[in-house]
């Protein structure tokens, strides 16, 4: 009688297992689903906190250096900037890079932007 007796602990033990396993597994997969979504959202935000950075970065330096003789839309001292991308030699974007890090340079080996300076 006691071995029959084990022999029921024993499946009860192992059927109580198994139903544990089968709800918990469920659960702990979202859970480890949850914690990747998480860190990839929370990858996503450090590189849109980076691009807010940049950007505020931008910001300054064009209104520092450019903003008295620049507007978007209307001519000012300079030329407007809107739409700069499709003229002159700024329709190549590394032009424009090598135009904001050093004008002066640029002007001596452009033709158009030598117009733009007289």
């Amino acid at each position: 009688m006691a071995q029959i007796k084990y022999i029921l602990y024993s499946v009860l033990i192992l059927f109580g297992a198994a139903l544990t396993y089968t709800v918990m597994k469920p659960m702990v997969k979202s859970q480890w689903i949850a914690s990747r979504e998480n860190a990839a959202e929370a990858k996503t935000n450090s590189s849109s906190i980076a691009a807010v950075v940049k950007n505020v970065a931008g910001k300054n330096l064009f209104s520092a250096n450019c903003q008295a003789c620049h507007s978007i839309f209307k001519t000012l001292t300079g030329p407007a900037l809107g739409g700069v991308e499709a003229r002159g030699p700024w329709t190549k974007r590394e032009n424009l890079i090598r135009w904001v890090k050093n004008p002066a340079r640029f002007i001596a080996t452009d033709p158009y932007a030598k117009k733009l300076a007289v």
